[in-house]
């Protein structure tokens, strides 16, 4: 098994800054990184990541044909409040690795090892709980955790069924 993948679908023009991104990426060599994306300028993509090239409108019937017909993705910034179904719609992509997260492209990182990899060790079923880094165990249960109800209710449901921008993958629930 693989330890560690950091799920980033982007679409329209990467920041002017993204080589530096994918630069802190190459210098983490114990994790992965998978681009879905529509811009296709040409970077110095490292070994340790990968690119499948995707219209926003492809994902769109990703995630409906994985989450149902009733959910609403008009513009890509709503792929925020989808973050925390990774793990479940991008199951088949997955299948080897420990963790899998998501991760903003505005950052750079620096020895991610030092300090995950020990949390890791420990089995945590998530570490980090904002949407610019998080990882989540790699299996059925937490990739399925986002669908449990909190107070009788599925959030999931309501935050997947409106254009509104909930910052879902930054809230504190009990996954």
């Amino acid at each position: 098994m693989k330890k560690a993948v950091l799920i980033v679908p982007y679409f329209g023009k990467f920041p002017s800054f993204f080589q530096l991104f994918l630069n802190s990426c190459k210098y983490n060599p114990s994790f992965n990184w998978l681009f879905f994306t529509d811009d296709k300028t040409q970077y110095s993509y490292p070994g340790n990541t990968r690119v499948i090239y995707s219209t926003f409108i492809e994902i769109q019937i990703i995630f409906k044909r994985k989450l149902g017909d009733d959910i609403v993705m008009l513009r890509p910034h709503k792929l925020c409040d989808y973050k925390v179904t990774y793990g479940f719609v991008f199951q088949e992509f997955i299948a080897d690795y420990d963790y899998w997260g998501h991760c903003d492209v505005d950052a750079i990182y620096g020895n991610l090892s030092e300090f995950i990899n020990p949390l890791i060790e420990l089995g945590y079923e998530k570490i980090f709980s904002l949407g610019h880094f998080s990882l989540y165990k790699n299996t059925p249960e937490i990739n399925k955790m986002f669908q449990t109800p909190i107070d009788g209710k599925r959030v999931d449901k309501i935050v997947f069924g409106s254009d509104y921008g909930f910052a879902f993958d930054e809230w504190h629930c009990p996954y």
